[in-house]
């Protein structure tokens, strides 16, 4: 079970989320009730139990995406993903690498390229159109710095061995 993540003022961040495996995008949902591909692992609760048949957190991600794999193998293994409604975390998006440093931008998209090469129908395409969408997206705003982290993770996949293909029953 997840949490619902909020910010210092109590607004709500994420209840989990959905991915779109054609796009490479990622996005909170904020609603109650709503549909989740993952839940977030700022705050988690899982079962041992689950652990042991589908594996902990798979070591090839780093800050971001692990959370998102873990989900898919236990959807696909049967598990079900809730959220906790009456628990609320506060929880400091971006805090500890910035929200816009080039370190952060690197990890979320060699996160995304590696979770993409497991469970996307077509993985560099996927990837490529989520770095051409983020590309326009902060140039238009000015920042350089989410645009070089990202491009040199994609490039980091694309040179290295994709991770096993996972594949999803429908």
């Amino acid at each position: 079970a997840g949490a619902v993540l909020v910010d210092a003022d109590g607004r709500v961040q994420a209840r989990g989320g959905r991915v779109n495996l054609w796009t490479g995008d990622l996005r909170h949902v904020h609603l109650p009730g709503g549909h989740f591909d993952y839940l977030s692992a700022a705050c988690l609760l899982v079962r041992s139990s689950m652990l042991r048949e589908i594996g902990a957190f798979d070591e090839g991600y780093f800050f971001y995406w692990e959370d998102v794999e873990l989900a898919f193998r236990a959807r696909a293994a049967g598990w079900k993903l809730s959220v906790a409604e009456d628990c609320h975390v506060v929880h400091e998006e971006a805090a500890s690498l910035g929200r816009w440093s080039a370190g952060r931008w690197y990890l979320l998209f060699r996160g995304m390229s590696r979770f993409m090469g497991a469970f996307a129908p077509f993985p560099r395409t996927a990837s490529l159109v989520r770095l051409c969408v983020h590309t326009v997206t902060m140039l238009r705003h000015g920042r350089c710095a989410p645009v070089r982290g990202a491009w040199r993770a994609v490039a980091v996949e694309l040179t290295t061995p994709p991770p096993p293909r996972r594949i999803l029953e429908a």
